[in-house]
């Protein structure tokens, strides 16, 4: 039981971090990275707020796409042979 709640926490901890790039990645299509300082107060805050929620769903769409791979490898790999005594 330790060991898998060990490697959900490991999982969990990428996941946060695998989210951080991914959120970069989609502000700067956005363009909201290439301005060099010229925001306002305002567009500060939605930035921010605008990044957070990239970076929820970010984490969300890996954490499930790990779950689909999970899920997948559990259907394709057969069943251990038991042994006859």
């Amino acid at each position: 039981m330790k060991k898998i709640i060990a490697r959900e926490f490991l999982w969990f901890l990428t996941a946060l971090l695998i989210a951080v790039p991914m959120s970069i990645l989609i502000l700067g299509c956005f363009d909201f990275l290439d301005r060099q300082g010229v925001l306002s107060p305002k567009e500060k805050i939605y930035v921010t707020e605008f990044f957070l929620l990239i970076y929820f769903f970010s984490f969300i769409i890996v954490y499930i796409f790990r779950l689909t791979v999970l899920a997948i490898r559990v259907l394709v790999t057969p069943p251990p042979e038991q042994e006859e005594k």
